[in-house]
């Protein structure tokens, strides 16, 4: 018999998770999930610098200052609504 986790998995729930090296700005930088998405998790990998929530739908980014060779990934894992 399935739990809810069961019914949830049988239910298609699908997660994209966006990675990206590219945010060299001070200012850090804003990635989204694609419409009809939300966040499930944001974070640094290394976790070296700040990560904010700004919509359900966006994070913004801002890694400790450093060469581009040492850039943590920026990582956004989005779920269908």
């Amino acid at each position: 018999m399935a739990g809810p986790a069961g019914d949830a998995a049988k239910a298609g729930a699908s997660l994209r998770v966006v990675k990206r090296r590219e945010c060299f700005s001070p200012a850090g930088c804003n990635v989204s999930c694609e419409p009809g998405e939300v966040i499930v998790n944001a974070y640094l990998a290394p976790a070296e610098g700040e990560v904010r929530i700004v919509t359900e739908r966006e994070a913004h980014f801002r890694p400790r200052e450093g060469s581009a060779a040492q850039a943590p990934w920026l990582v956004l894992v989005c779920t269908k609504e």
